[in-house]
């Protein structure tokens, strides 16, 4: 008998909230977390929502908490000197993956299941590699885990496991994103540019230099039909 595979779903176009894609996020999970977070407006999010209620219905036995729960919630803004908090007109889902180990069932070993989600362009070509960073557009493709937490709860995770790019910001090192208008930067023709490398060296051997380089760094069970909301 073939494996029953977990049905795949799709979410609308929306923008990336603090991605990991390339590599994944270590600071709680020591085996790696991939994020593929989307905004989207409430107008978007809510027939989205709708779908995500009537699936989770069943597990749960009522629908998911409206503005806030694991897999959604309004995003809100803090009033710096009233300390008030107001909607933003948006919602963040959480779309994560965790990686874990797995024991090979030949040997007996413990493996690692890297659960990178695969990237794919506009086009639909797959990507290798790709610096996503926040305000990249894009869809993701998830599957939805139904399980229990440690106190037997019923829980419900997105688990991204694709990701189309539509337009991309790159982050910069550090996480930070390299889309000049972010800096408030305006392109001005006419200015100063960098020369094109021609691959010469151009450093001098007499005076004036002091010889030094200096360089950055850059630093359940889950079962598996294609269904866009």
């Amino acid at each position: 008998m073939a494996k029953k595979e977990t049905p795949k779903y799709r979410t609308p176009r929306g923008i990336a909230v603090y991605p990991r894609l390339d590599n994944p996020d270590t600071k709680y999970n020591k085996h790696g977390t991939y994020s593929a977070k989307l905004k989207l407006p409430v107008a978007e999010a809510k027939p989205f929502i709708a779908k995500l209620q009537e699936l989770a219905k069943p597990h749960f036995g009522k629908p998911l908490p409206v503005k806030k729960n694991p897999c959604w919630y309004y995003e809100k803004v803090t009033d710096e000197e009233t300390g008030e908090e107001s909607e933003t007109g948006f919602v963040i889902f959480n779309l994560q993956v965790k990686n874990r180990e797995v024991k090979d069932k030949k040997t007996g070993e413990l493996k690692l299941w890297d659960r990178k989600p695969v990237l794919f362009s506009a086009s639909g070509k797959v990507v290798k590699r790709a610096r996503v960073g926040a305000g990249t557009e894009y869809a993701v493709t998830f599957e939805i885990y139904l399980g229990k937490d440690n106190d037997g709860n019923p829980t419900m995770q997105l688990q991204p496991t694709a990701v189309q790019i539509f337009k991309l910001v790159e982050y910069a090192s550090g996480g930070s994103s390299v889309n000049p208008a972010d800096y408030g930067i305006e392109a001005e023709e006419g200015g100063w540019e960098p020369e094109e490398d021609d691959g010469s060296d151009d450093s001098q051997d007499e005076g004036g230099s002091d010889g030094s380089d200096e360089g950055s760094d850059e630093s359940g069970t889950d079962e598996e039909e294609n269904t866009d909301f």
